[in-house]
């Protein structure tokens, strides 16, 4: 909706300014188009064309506003802007105008003219205020580290073979968030939710030029070109079915105990390559190989039980980092525990066990302790009437 505006606006100043318009000037931003919040950058206005008199520069957010307008000296002008603000986000564009006296004639115009040699103009009566054609659009976005920053519902790197669906799922803090998918900082999609506060960015058929970092962001609806910072980075691998399979050995062959030296091989089909090791589809290392090899080699200097699993490594080619191969054939490493640790887990258990016991016979003596000491007139009231029997007894004795 806010775009239809800017266009119109941006119409109705081409039909209803007075003169024509002679030359585009070039616009651009030091020191980028993203801005971080509270601090300075500038905007630069440049025409090598007439001797205009003044350049204005305008902005556009959800009204146009013309936000400067200075005396030109030089062919560019610079517009400072210190401490960015929310109100400093949005579209802009300038150019540069005067009044023209009496006294130039077209001739004149047409041949001091740089930026559109040649072209005839059409002379205006005197005192005509005569401006430059617009600039191009410059879209300046802050960066707003105070708002919570965005994550992805998913792991941090994924894999997927060409040809499949996938999907990318965000988190943001709330509802009625507009996000933002880049890849290496590359505008891919935007989605508006209004009724949720994730979003889902759907790949149809993911190719290999999808394969790549990815981060996101959002803005709030109120401020459309104010943005929170990106999320941490998720990759995306996407594996080539087309790429001959690797091929993975262990060395030497298992079982093997714990503390014990192995080494797992990986061998694609061409020198070059890039091998990465999964364990469990789990990326555990990666190694490059040199230009003249076709293998690499992975070694585990003291095997722990936790490296015991499958492997698979899979290579990718220079040059192309989330492209990868099809995995290999799984190799499964047996790691097992010397007698000697076996004997100490099974001592250790038993201690734990037996400490356990001591705390519930004690926990038990203490509770019974406790209520005997606690409900004293039970214990007395059924001695008394044995006493009360006996006296009895020796009373018949006597009579």
């Amino acid at each position: 909706m806010m775009l239809r505006v800017y266009w119109q606006v941006r119409m109705e100043g081409l039909l209803t300014s007075k003169g024509r318009r002679y030359s585009t000037p070039s616009i651009l931003m030091s020191p980028s188009e993203v801005v971080t919040l509270r601090a300075n950058f500038s905007i630069h206005c440049k025409c090598e064309d007439l001797e205009w008199e003044e350049s204005r520069l305008y902005q556009m957010r959800s009204s146009l506003r013309i936000l400067k307008m200075y005396r030109r000296e030089e062919n560019e002008t610079v517009f400072p802007i210190f401490g960015a603000k929310p109100s400093d986000a949005g579209i802009y564009w300038c150019q540069y105008c005067s009044v023209l006296p009496t006294n130039i004639s077209e001739d004149k115009l047409v041949n001091n003219s740089k930026c559109q040699k040649g072209k005839k103009l059409n002379y205006q009566p005197a005192n005509q205020t005569r401006c430059s054609y617009d600039s191009k659009n410059l879209t300046i976005n802050i960066i707003d580290s105070s708002l919570p920053k965005p994550s992805f519902k998913m792991r941090s790197m994924e894999q997927v073979s060409s040809g499949m669906n996938f999907v990318i799922k965000c988190q943001g803090p709330n509802k009625g968030l507009n996000f933002s998918l880049h890849k290496s900082r590359d505008l891919i999609k935007e989605l508006l939710e209004q009724d949720r506060d994730t979003a889902e960015f759907t790949f149809s058929a993911v190719r290999l030029e999808d394969a790549g970092k990815y981060t996101f962001q959002y803005q709030h609806t109120r401020y459309p070109f104010v943005w929170s910072v990106p999320s941490e980075p998720m990759e995306l691998y996407v594996t080539d079915s087309t790429l001959t399979k690797p091929s993975i050995h262990l060395w030497p062959e298992g079982p093997h105990t714990v503390d014990s030296n192995v080494t797992i091989e990986c061998q694609g089909p061409e020198n070059g390559l890039n091998f990465s090791l999964f364990q469990s589809n789990d990326v555990r290392t990666s190694e490059s190989i040199d230009l003249v090899g076709n293998t690499t080699k992975f070694f585990f200097r003291v095997l722990r039980l936790e490296d015991a699993g499958n492997y698979t490594c899979q290579y990718h080619q220079r040059g192309n980092w989330f492209v990868l191969s099809v995995p290999s054939e799984a190799m499964q490493l047996i790691v097992t525990a010397p007698l000697i640790l076996v004997n100490k887990i099974r001592l250790g258990v038993a201690s734990l066990v037996l400490i356990a016991l001591g705390l519930i016979i004690t926990e038990a003596v203490y509770s019974w302790r406790r209520e005997a000491a606690d409900d004293p007139e039970p214990a007395s009231e059924s001695l008394q009437p044995s006493t009360s029997h006996e006296a009895t007894e020796i009373t018949e004795m006597m009579s």
